[in-house]
């Protein structure tokens, strides 16, 4: 397949844009080593939606809102960062850095039985290693993500710091 054949120009008028999600669905989420033995822990997301397809939906339903917050979140980094360096380049790779940080929350529930519509909930945050063998929660991850933690998603750096059991 070419370029051109798939160019919004190929069906002039007929398509203005087209939104693309690129992502994974994954349960169990996570397998984690407790003093009780191995637990596994299932999204989040599974707390709010019965199906992972109903999930998607919502997604693409709440874009728009999502879209917004995140541009939000990025002119409020940028901002904080020029007021601190004056440098329109820091600036961006702070901004570039702090979606690499949210891009790498896995969202976890950790209440035992079936939750309702959040109802319930007891969310566990875990931060990824993207080079590793899948090691979670270590401080090389947690340090440079303290920042963005902090100062933008605070009751994350409190999710992320309870033990499990």
């Amino acid at each position: 397949m070419n370029r051109r054949s798939m160019s919004p120009s190929f069906l002039p008028g007929l398509i203005s844009s087209v939104l693309c999600t690129v992502g994974y669905v994954q349960d169990p989420l996570i397998q984690f080593a407790s003093p009780h033995g191995l637990n596994d822990y299932a999204p989040l997301w599974k707390s709010y939606f019965p199906t992972a397809l109903e999930m998607i939906y919502f997604h693409y339903q709440d874009y728009g809102h999502a879209l917004n917050v995140s541009q939000i979140l990025d002119d409020t980094i940028e901002r904080d960062a020029y007021r601190v360096s004056k440098n329109p380049n820091y600036a961006a790779i702070a901004a570039l850095s702090a979606r690499q940080a949210i891009g790498g929350v896995v969202l976890a529930e950790s209440a035992f039985g079936r939750i309702v519509d959040g109802k319930g909930s007891k969310p566990l945050v875990f931060l990824k290693e993207i080079s590793s063998d899948g090691n979670m929660q270590t401080v090389d991850v947690i340090f440079p993500a303290y920042y963005c933690s902090s100062n933008h998603l605070m009751n994350q750096l409190t999710n992320l710091l309870v033990p499990t059991t």
